[in-house]
């Protein structure tokens, strides 16, 4: 991609929200008159899919060892964020604070750093197109690295539920992209996913970014969820959608036709178009739905 296609992108795209190393555990503590207990890790794990190190953070209900298996939520950034996004986007707190109150059942959440790539198998070889100063794309194995790398080492080292029936996938933004590109493409691996103000473009790209994510016709068919949604064998996918009325990206007019396609083949689905813009202030007003949509008791 040129480097005057990557200066535009990298002038938009931000506000679309932004062997395994050994585990550092932190514990976080919140003063809302939350009962403490939980925790964060920080991890630092190799990818063989991505030949490099990667983060990932993973949350742990209060009293997470008197229970034997938990849910597992799989968290994904937007654009230009990162593993951080449990403590950024508030998370963390809320899930605290509705366990606490018994409305969710305890789970774990698992936010991994996907970069700026969209969740999808790009490429053999990992690499960054851009630079820090003209905005970012990352190419690689993504999607194998989370459904081969992370779930298999959260599994195995964590109390969890190994099967869909437990996992979930959820994401904001660009990583709501991601989630739904996940979860139709794996639906034996997941049994609910979400997409928070996702990345759902129709006709309108910022400059030029379909020449990357969908360079062919065959390859839209293969990654655009919408696409996705109208041959993926989905019919025990329950799928949560939600944007802002006033999104600048306009992705509502995605989510309004992805949420068409599957009432038409009778997914499980709900759309929920709620006051807000793209941006930090719309997640933090709408993070318990999302947390009650994957763990409500």
């Amino acid at each position: 991609m040129k480097g005057n296609i990557m200066v535009l992108i990298f002038l938009v795209l931000p506000l679309m929200m932004s062997g395994c190393g050994q585990k550092k555990q932190e514990v976080i503590e919140d003063k809302h008159n939350i009962p403490q207990g939980s925790t964060l890790e920080t991890i630092r794990m190799h990818s063989e899919k991505l030949n490099m190190d990667m983060n990932i953070n993973v949350y742990l209900p209060q009293d997470y060892d008197m229970q034997e298996e938990y849910p597992v939520l799989y968290l994904l950034h937007g654009y230009s964020g990162n593993e951080g996004v449990l403590k950024q986007k508030h998370f963390k707190l809320e899930a605290d604070k509705l366990i606490s109150q018994d409305k969710i059942m305890p789970l774990i959440i698992v936010a991994p750093n996907m970069n700026n790539s969209y969740g999808i198998n790009s490429s053999d070889t990992a690499r960054t197109l851009g630079d820090d100063s003209s905005g970012t794309l990352n190419e690689g194995m993504y999607k194998d690295y989370l459904c081969h790398e992370v779930i298999p080492y959260i599994d195995t080292n964590y109390h969890t539920i190994d099967a869909k029936e437990g996992r979930y996938i959820g994401g904001i933004s660009m990583g709501g992209f991601a989630a739904l590109h996940i979860a139709f493409s794996q639906p034996d691996l997941f049994s609910k996913v979400g997409g928070h103000m996702p990345a759902l473009f129709i006709d309108k790209f910022p400059y030029d970014l379909d020449k990357w994510l969908y360079p062919s016709d065959v390859l839209r068919k293969e990654r655009d969820p919408i696409y996705m949604a109208k041959t993926a064998d989905i019919a025990n996918l329950k799928v949560y959608l939600d944007c802002g009325k006033d999104d600048s990206f306009e992705f509502y007019n995605g989510c309004a036709k992805l949420h068409k396609i599957l009432l038409d083949k009778e997914i499980d689905v709900q759309y929920h178009l709620n006051d807000g813009e793209h941006d930090n202030e719309y997640i933090h007003g709408n993070v318990e739905k999302y947390l009650l949509f994957y763990s409500r008791k």
